[in-house]
């Protein structure tokens, strides 16, 4: 089992490396830590145990309560998801696998759990009663760690990122809240459902 700080390690190593879709406005290259701070890119981290293939959009994807329960994140302007096929033909997302697998869960959702808080707080904003709210859109998870802990023999488990460009958010003249709901992924509008 990994220490703590052999996790932190390991997410830092990875948060500084690039990846070549990770673009500026002014077409540099990104690191992983810059992406998660230029609001250009929708992120979602996740752990699987199935192939990376078979798991990277599902948390985007409709299952029925037999299937997990699954509640979309992102949906289309008139509620409805996206499927698979669609959140990469029109939302133009991709995956990254992150590091190597194990064949602990432990040490997996760890790495999760640590790039989703890092996400999260390096992405937050603060109203003026100084409560947190997340920045729209850019976090795909709704909370932290909120994955499966089981441990199963015999299985590799994987640590992935998901990820889309955003093209525009709708920021107003409101204060900071969380009604705010519409953004552009790809150039296409939709509604985020935390």
């Amino acid at each position: 089992m990994l220490t703590k700080e052999e996790i932190a390690a390991q997410c830092e190593e990875w948060l500084n490396s690039t990846h070549p879709r990770l673009v500026g406005r002014n077409g540099e290259q990104l690191t992983w830590r810059q992406a998660i701070l230029s609001g250009l890119y929708a992120i979602y981290f996740g752990t699987t145990m199935c192939t990376i293939e078979q798991e990277w959009l599902r948390f985007l994807c409709h299952a029925t309560v037999e299937d997990g329960g699954n509640r979309p994140i992102l949906l289309r302007m008139n509620g409805k998801h996206f499927t698979a096929k669609q959140a990469v033909d029109e939302l133009d997302f991709f995956h990254v696998q992150i590091g190597v697998g194990d064949v602990l869960n432990h040490n997996c959702r760890a790495k999760e759990n640590y790039m989703q808080a890092h996400q999260t707080y390096a992405t937050a904003d603060y109203d003026e009663g100084g409560v947190l709210h997340r920045r729209l859109g850019q976090q795909l998870h709704r909370q932290i760690g909120k994955g499966s802990n089981k441990e199963k023999e015999n299985r590799i488990f994987r640590l992935f990122a998901s990820v889309a460009p955003i093209t525009k958010h709708h920021f107003d003249e409101r204060p900071i809240d969380d009604n705010r709901s519409t953004i552009w992924v790809n150039g296409i509008q939709c509604l985020v459902d935390y």
